[in-house]
Formats: structure tokens, sequence, C-alpha cells
């Protein structure tokens, strides 16, 4: 999750978002999953993802089981 986190970090939300759909539903999977974690670390990183487009591509991105699980902390990620 580091990876996608550095990745998010340098390259910014608004890049990653345009980015083509399937490399960046790979990144919001990456993302929600690592929200499932049990490590606090982890689970902080995916709030850089912060974008005005972030839970619509989440909806498309993830399965609705694992946004059941991630529903709390997925909607305390603001836009940046």
């Amino acid at each position: 999750m580091r990876l996608i986190n550095d990745i998010v970090k340098r390259f910014g939300a608004d890049k990653v978002f345009r980015c083509k759909k399937e490399l960046k539903d790979k990144i919001l999977w990456a993302g929600a999953t690592s929200l499932t974690d049990g490590s606090l670390d982890t689970r902080a990183m995916p709030r850089r993802f912060g974008h005005p487009q972030f839970h619509k591509a989440l909806v498309e991105a993830v399965p609705q089981n694992t946004l059941r699980h991630i529903a709390k902390t997925s909607s305390s990620i603001k836009p940046a």
C-alpha cells in the first residue's frame, strides 16, 4: 500500500483520476482493501485519495460487500 500511496502523493489525485479506467480502478481497489487492514497506519494512507470524483469512482471500482465494510472510513475522505 505504501507504493500506491507514494504514487498518489507524487502525481496527485487529479492525475490519478485522469488515468485510464483500468488503472484508476486498480488503484482505488488497492486503497479500498487497505481500509480494511488491521494497521492504523495502513488505513490512514488512502486519505490522500481525496478528490471530487472519489466516491463515484469508488462505487464503480469496488464490490458492494467491500464498500459496506469501508463505508464509515470512505465517507470521511474529503476532496483534496
